[in-house]
């Protein structure tokens, strides 16, 4: 015999069933589908009706509170049109059943509807509106030229700057470029932790150990000058 479901586990359950679904359900639906009491538990049906992911259409059904408010494929595409400051993709995989097949149709769609770019920090994908009037015609033999031109590092950038008098510095304060080196497997990480000085030895001898020796206007005698 199974262990009855606590409160909080019965209206997960509902929950899980509605992000499922994508679509109204009635609560006898959802009680066939998870064998739970729902329509004569009063106090289920209230916690589930406060959740912030619940939603009840205009004819009472059921159904997952989306972010945005989009139920077929004409609505999402209208949507898309107007969100000219983009749309995280992953934000409107929960509107409405068949969204997803629906946004692959929208973007691989000709004439093109909508663009796709990346976010280069979190790779996160964001859809924006596709506008013709800024789609040029380039000849190959620009291209050609486009790509032969040498684009330079930005240390040589840096320093071209710095040297005619564009950015304030010194040629030899430019950045180096990171190296992303990977440990071997099993190797734990240097600790970047600085070490507390424990030399009781030096006692008595006026030096002080706690005197931040980075500190430019340090009069005191330290361990380090």
């Amino acid at each position: 015999m199974s262990k009855p479901q606590t409160l909080n586990m019965q209206i997960k359950s509902v929950l899980d069933v509605l992000r499922k679904e994508l679509r109204p359900m009635t609560p006898e639906e959802i009680e066939k589908i998870l064998g739970t009491d729902i329509v004569n538990n009063a106090e289920l049906r209230k916690n589930v009706e406060s959740s912030t992911k619940f939603l009840r259409e205009r004819d009472g059904r059921w159904r997952w509170k989306s972010q945005y408010y989009i139920r077929n494929k004409d609505e999402l595409l209208v949507f898309l049109r107007k969100r000219h400051d983009g749309v995280p993709r992953a934000a409107l995989e929960d509107c409405y059943r068949g969204v997803t097949e629906d946004m692959k149709d929208i973007i691989n769609s000709r004439p093109r509807e909508v663009i796709v770019l990346k976010n280069s920090t979190d790779k996160k994908e964001i859809v924006y509106p596709y506008d013709s009037t800024l789609s040029l015609t380039v000849s190959d033999d620009i291209r050609g030229m486009w790509e032969t031109i040498h684009a330079p590092d930005r240390i040589e950038v840096h320093r071209y700057l710095i040297e005619n008098g564009v950015k304030k510095g010194k040629v030899e304060d430019f950045p180096q470029l990171a190296i992303n080196r990977r440990r071997p497997r099993g190797q734990k990480a240097r600790s970047n932790k600085r070490m507390k000085l424990t030399n009781v030895h030096l006692e008595g001898t006026g030096i002080d150990l706690q005197e931040d020796p980075t500190a430019k206007d340090g009069n005191g005698t330290t361990a380090f000058n």
